[in-house]
């Protein structure tokens, strides 16, 4: 129940236009009541304070539209809710430009320490979306007013959730050109590879080499032994030292530091530096790149100096290959 009235705030529209055939404004209004009431009940008192906070604006846009229909009993009262939380998202986000915008504070929430350029774009940003609930506000203002109750529903119950929808993508596809962080979100394995992560080489060329060395290493999230195989779950560091020569603007792990690593493990492995005679099946598929996470996989064939390694996420193949060692190294 708790998780369907969400869906019933969104089908608002519908459910206001399906209803007037049936009902009568006034009752439609006390059901809204009603189930505005149900749903307060239904938090738990540990939760309460953040749910109201997240939600008063379309509780009170809806309660006050309630209400007011319940007194007057006219349908047209009831139509006004849509452009009556857009007014209220309106105000929110055009009273926050005095300070902290809101969708700075809501970056903030993922990266709390914003650089200035994104504290600007923060600030355009919101200046558009006040565009945008002016805007859509006016147009289901009129709708409500002038309109039919079909075209009232068509818009502000399908188109306007689009043109927000849209507005929402284009945004996230600027932001993420602009700055590509990637920080494990669903979208940056698509993002980091249309928009591949900018690396700095400032101050590399008078960098130490242990402090090259130092940065030519995944950071390691859990590893997993067997008898005759390894796997090792990474993350491809921001700042590997190859970054800048590999290639400028647009870094992708080397096919070579992806074998060192291999041959890391192997030595780690059989306690010894490795003596590498060849690589077979060499393939590199798809590329890796800053911020990715990986597992790399390293088996064993037992009797022979044969171990074959494969970096992989989620069933997407990175590289593979066979390396044969020295037959000093069969085991």
């Amino acid at each position: 129940m708790v998780r369907l009235l969400p869906a019933v705030g969104l089908a608002y529209p519908f459910l206001v236009y399906f209803g007037l055939g049936a009902l009568d404004a006034r009752q439609i209004a006390l059901l809204l009541l009603a189930g505005l009431g149900l749903r307060l009940a239904l938090v738990s008192r540990d939760r309460w304070r953040a749910w109201v906070r997240a939600t008063w604006l379309p509780i009170t846009a809806v309660a006050s539209i309630s209400l007011l229909t319940a007194a007057s009993n006219e349908s047209r009262v009831l139509m006004l809710a849509p452009a009556l939380l857009n007014a209220a998202l309106l105000i929110s986000f055009a009273s926050s430009l005095a300070g902290e915008s809101a969708v700075e504070r809501l970056a903030r929430i993922r990266v709390p320490d914003l650089p200035p350029e994104e504290i600007r774009y923060c600030r355009q940003v919101t200046r558009v979306w006040c565009a945008f609930f002016a805007a859509n506000g006016s147009v289901a203002l009129w709708l409500a007013l002038r309109g039919t109750p079909a075209d009232w529903a068509l818009y502000t119950g399908l188109i306007s959730y689009l043109l927000m929808g849209t507005l929402f993508a284009v945004e996230l596809c600027v932001r993420q050109w602009r700055f590509r962080r990637y920080l494990g979100g669903f979208t940056d394995p698509l993002f980091s590879r249309i928009f591949p992560p900018r690396v700095s080489s400032e101050a590399r060329t008078s960098e130490s080499p242990a402090g090259v060395a130092a940065r030519m290493h995944p950071e390691i999230c859990e590893t997993k032994r067997g008898e005759d195989f390894v796997e090792i779950d990474m993350r491809i560091p921001e700042d590997l030292a190859c970054w800048p020569g590999h290639f400028p603007h647009h870094p992708i792990l080397p096919g070579v530091i992806q074998l060192q690593w291999a041959l890391e493990e192997i030595a780690r492995w059989t306690g010894a530096v490795p003596e590498l005679v060849r690589v077979d099946a060499l393939k590199f598929k798809t590329p890796l790149l800053p911020g990715q996470q990986a597992c790399l996989r390293v088996t064993h064939d037992s009797g022979t100096p044969t171990f074959c390694f494969e970096f992989a996420h989620e069933g997407v193949v990175y590289s593979q290959g066979r390396i044969v060692l020295a037959t000093g190294y069969a085991r």
